[in-house]
């Protein structure tokens, strides 16, 4: 599914659009919990089926997005959303823990060890393998903001870099 873009929204209208309630002739959907992480908006989904009255959660990935449009000598900014759930494994995995813990019926077992190694513990001392950098790894002097050096350079680390974490004894003992 692609993009889909509402005129002159605010992220928050698409956000309020995106956790409300819904029903139609088919079933009802409502979102029990709902958080972003950066321009990502995860939620826990509770789909009821009306004809058989069987309920089922999910957890939703949308991205959320801006763009600008011009119109004569007016910019009119909106914005959109694509939307995703777990059984399309998304290529995010900045969603919360409890999520997982919450949604027992298991769409994706790969996307969810994804987001376990994405929060896993990072201390001052571990070594950082960054994935698609030209720095190969970088050494973490702070986990909270996570900042890195690599020969002198002080970095701050998104996770979504992260390839994978060699525990800081790992580190002294290759030394």
């Amino acid at each position: 599914m692609g993009w889909l873009f509402t005129i002159n929204a605010t992220r928050k209208d698409v956000i309020d659009k995106l956790v409300s309630f819904e029903e139609n002739e088919h079933g009802i959907w409502e979102t029990i919990r709902h958080c972003t992480r950066g321009n990502v908006l995860w939620s826990v989904l509770e789909w009821t089926d009306k004809a058989s009255n069987v309920t089922r959660k999910v957890i939703a990935c949308h991205l959320l997005d801006k763009t600008v449009e011009q119109y004569g000598n007016r910019s009119i900014v909106s914005w959109g959303y694509k939307s995703m759930d777990e059984a399309m494994g998304p290529t995010y995995y900045s969603c919360p823990l409890s999520y997982l813990k919450e949604v027992t019926d298991v769409a994706c077992e790969a996307w969810r060890e994804q987001v376990r190694k994405y929060h896993r513990p990072i201390k001052q001392g571990d070594r950082l393998m960054l994935r698609q950098c030209k720095t190969p790894y970088v050494d973490v002097i702070s986990a909270k903001p996570l900042t890195a050096v690599y020969q002198g350079a002080c970095y701050r680390i998104p996770r979504d870099l992260i390839e994978d974490v060699v525990s800081a004894k790992s580190v002294t003992r290759a030394a």
